[in-house]
């Protein structure tokens, strides 16, 4: 009888615990090459910086981020308005994020938890129109992801992330 009791425990650990290993995250670097704007071309690099949440085999969240070089070709691709926008910044960063529409990782609290820290999201459609024709964003299947620029007026360059069952992710802007 003892046997069994503590056979029924250990597998009531391992069950408890197998809960918590089907979530998992993954960061890594994703590169966009080179650019064009009308007659304009160029060869600089967008290098985001990758976190991704996981559930099992299915991702729940997704972030890109870089910071935005003022001396990068792809400025070109901002419009006056978003120009404006990031003119005052300390620094600005390009966001990309995709949301499963989950219930346990929102866009919303991304959006929120980002804000409490100090940033500001801005909304970028002339920015977004260039970058979802790019290449390596179809190639990569991108286009779904929802992108923003990125103001940081605050002396803070490291941010966190927390969605609840996972890690704390922390990015630069």
């Amino acid at each position: 009888m003892f046997k069994f009791l503590i056979i029924i425990f250990i597998s009531l650990q391992f069950v408890a615990c197998s809960h918590y290993s089907n979530y998992f995250q993954k960061s890594g670097n994703l590169s966009l090459s080179g650019g064009r704007f009308g007659n304009l071309s160029w060869n600089d690099d967008l290098n985001f910086d990758r976190h991704s949440w996981f559930k099992e085999l299915n991702m729940y969240f997704d972030i890109l981020s870089t910071r935005f070089e003022p001396k990068s070709g792809f400025k070109h691709w901002l419009s006056v308005s978003e120009i404006n926008s990031l003119r005052d910044c300390k620094s600005s960063g390009i966001l990309l994020y995709f949301d499963s529409d989950n219930p346990i990782t929102s866009s919303t609290d991304f959006k929120n938890q980002l804000k409490n820290q100090g940033l500001e999201v801005i909304e970028s459609n002339n920015f977004k129109k260039y970058l979802i024709s790019h290449p390596d964003v179809l190639n990569l299947g991108l286009v779904d992801y929802s992108i923003n620029l990125i103001c940081n007026n605050g002396s803070k360059s490291l941010f966190t992330v927390i969605f609840p069952g996972f890690r704390e992710v922390k990015f630069h802007f």
